[in-house]
């Protein structure tokens, strides 16, 4: 295999270090930049830096997670490819007008967003699905639990509620009745569906139009016109608000829930065990559980989350909300478990819960899956494929 010299550049990312250590150990040349960033776009002087790297160093192609504007201006510049691997959906930095420079070779893990950019007309967009560093999984699991099999969880939800600051439709002011209304009953119509988004087909025009009478949705010149997916957006955040308190409040009530997160919530009957970093932490506390439980962001539409894939490498037990992707590379009951409603969520963790020795096979077989189909160094090489480094 040809060696690579190969700027990455990182904005504090979870999975930085593990694909540092995969790069290197598939015997590239990695050169790390983490240069500070005045401006989110078109900043000169991050542009100047990132240039002064490239041409110093010889780079073959600029690497990152998720995709940078700048990133691609430089290597348009250069005459060198600009890899992005994005584990972020929606992203709206993809609404750059860059986004078509012959340099990019841009990853996307949810197919129904590359296929969206593939007929507009992108031939710069690829799909390729989220991985993990099994190796390093493999070897912090059994180096802490050495086969033994240790619970501290039963039900356990490692994620964010999103009620933050950037949940941006609790913080529109006011909105006429019948507009929240319509709103309100798109979410909830929403929440009763897997594996299907209709938010977008219901946000038409004309409540898109209304709506941004209360909400600021412009990009700016740099980007192309996304008005509408920025709505859209805000309200497939509202939905995954609203649809993992409720989740987490029922369960609540019937299960021993355990919330890992960034911001303890109020009023909901789950065990609260703060923030659980990702490198070391995140992975014992997936194994520990006896059944880990994935409520998928609403904007990720058709892909499998960073989440499925971690859990699984941990060598633990997914229970996850359906994905139209899923059977792509799944079978349901064999090496992970989705539910398509909240009586079915119900019925499963109830089985589960009781029937110890089929969670473990079902556990053991998504972590051998998962050693095949989704780890870095088995994702990279196809990355780099179809790339044509």
């Amino acid at each position: 295999m040809k060696s690579y010299n190969i700027l990455y550049y990182t904005w504090s990312e979870s999975t930085a270090l593990d694909t540092i250590s995969t790069l290197k150990e598939m015997g590239h040349n990695v050169l790390i930049s983490s240069d500070h960033r005045e401006k989110y776009d078109n900043d000169d002087f991050f542009i100047s830096s990132i240039k002064a790297k490239v041409e110093s160093h010889k780079v073959d192609f600029i690497f990152s997670y998720n995709y940078f504007p700048d990133l691609s201006r430089v290597a348009s510049e250069e005459n060198i490819l600009y890899i992005a691997w994005c584990y972020d959906s929606p992203l709206l930095t993809l609404k750059s007008i860059t986004l078509g420079n012959d340099c990019n070779r841009v990853f996307l893990f949810d197919y129904d967003s590359y296929d969206k950019y593939i007929k507009e007309g992108f031939k710069t967009v690829f799909y390729m699905p989220l991985g993990c560093n099994t190796s390093r999984l493999n070897s912090l699991i059994n180096k802490k639990y050495d086969g033994r099999k240790t619970y501290k969880h039963e039900v356990c939800f490692l994620g964010n509620l999103y009620n933050d600051q950037y949940d941006f439709y609790s913080q529109i002011k006011h909105l006429p009745d019948y507009l929240k209304g319509y709103l309100d009953s798109a979410m909830e119509a929403q929440m009763q569906l897997f594996g299907m988004d209709i938010i977008s087909s219901l946000m038409n025009q004309n409540i898109c139009e209304e709506l941004a009478k209360y909400v600021d949705a412009k990009l700016g010149t740099l980007y192309r016109e996304s008005t509408r997916e920025v709505l859209i957006n805000i309200i497939h955040k509202q939905t995954t608000v609203r649809e993992r308190i409720r989740l987490l409040t029922v369960l609540g009530e019937f299960f021993n829930v355990s919330l890992y997160s960034s911001k303890k919530p109020d009023n909901i009957p789950v065990k609260y065990q703060g923030y659980a970093e990702y490198m070391n932490q995140m992975p014992e506390v997936f194994h520990s559980s006896k059944i880990n439980l994935n409520i998928t962001y609403r904007g990720i539409t058709s892909g499998i989350p960073l989440r499925v894939i971690d859990i699984l490498g941990s060598s633990a037990f997914c229970l996850t909300n359906y994905q139209s992707e899923l059977p792509m590379y799944f079978q349901n009951n064999e090496n992970i478990v989705w539910y398509e409603s909240q009586e079915d969520l119900f019925e499963k963790i109830i089985f589960y819960l009781k029937n110890d020795s089929e969670r473990e096979r079902i556990a053991n077989n998504g972590h051998e899956l998962a050693k095949k189909l989704f780890s870095y160094d088995i994702l990279f090489n196809k990355i780099f494929e179809e790339a044509g480094v």
